[in-house]
């Protein structure tokens, strides 16, 4: 929800045509009635783990101009899993009416270009009109190159995953999906969070699986709250009392364990070197 909504605003902003992508699913394994294959399709479109559909999206929302990130990786070391870019253009088979403020696409797009961030490399073709390959030499040659820096096409990929949702009642079944592998590139998993600062600043939805174990639980806090460089750059969705009472119950005596034992030798050695530092340096 968080990635259609942040897509939705971000097209208004921009005066753009947001373009919903829908993935392709095929079921490799089952037989059922048409009105429940239809339902089926209907939940495998619903499962949010990008982790179980390795790594593909069920809906897509893209507009030229956004910001995205690739959910796999697709050539290293750039396009990478988390990368981010900005969508250039939507190529497609068949027109589809930019004037229109949302429009769903039939069919998958061919390619989405974007330029990735912080990135020199040249992924396409960087040849003039006038050059059958590219001519350090030639003018147009280098000026092509330049501008198409960093610009990588983003195809349909196909990934095989087991679905094992509870219509199927203990079952599981395989799915073949395709996909444009992108996502809007401000919503992210919390595990995809780890070792990132936020900047500038953080929306933090407390949503927690119930079945997780208790120091799990800590250990997900942890991540969201460390994120940021100060609280005034956090903003809370669904922060309640048990996630309170889960903060205040302080990090799990495992893993203070497990510090004491990695690290007690370490602390020990540096609180002597910096007594002999400070004797030193006449601290």
């Amino acid at each position: 929800m968080a990635a259609v909504m942040q897509a939705r605003q971000s097209a208004r902003q921009q005066k753009k045509c947001l373009v919903y992508l829908q993935a392709v699913d095929e079921i490799l394994n089952f037989q059922a009635p048409y009105t429940f294959t239809q339902k089926l399709h209907r939940s495998l479109l619903q499962v949010p783990s990008l982790t179980k559909t390795k790594r593909l999206p069920g809906l897509g929302c893209v507009h030229v101009g956004m910001e995205m990130r690739l959910t796999t990786t697709l050539a290293i070391p750039w396009a990478v899993q988390d990368a981010t870019g900005t969508v250039l253009e939507i190529q497609t088979n068949r027109d589809y009416r930019e004037d229109l403020p949302e429009i769903r696409l039939e069919e998958l797009p061919v390619a989405v270009i974007i330029r990735l961030h912080d990135c020199e490399h040249v992924f396409l073709p960087s040849n003039c009109a006038n050059r059958a390959s590219y001519i350090p030499s030639c003018s147009a040659c280098k000026e092509k190159r330049e501008s198409l820096k960093g610009v990588f096409a983003v195809e349909p990929i196909t990934r095989s995953w087991r679905y094992d949702g509870p219509e199927l009642d203990g079952q599981f079944i395989n799915i073949k999906r395709t996909h444009i592998p992108l996502a809007p590139g401000k919503v992210l998993p919390l595990c995809g969070m780890q070792g990132m600062t936020a900047e500038p600043g953080l929306v933090a939805h407390w949503v927690l699986p119930p079945r997780l174990e208790h120091d799990i639980k800590w250990l997900i806090c942890y991540v969201i709250l460390s994120r940021v460089p100060s609280l005034k750059q956090l903003v809370s969705i669904g922060l309640s009392s048990k996630i309170r009472e889960i903060i205040e119950s302080g990090p799990p005596e495992g893993l203070v364990q497990c510090f004491t034992t990695l690290f007690a030798d370490k602390i020990k050695e540096t609180k002597v070197a910096a007594v002999a530092a400070q004797r030193r340096l006449g601290w």
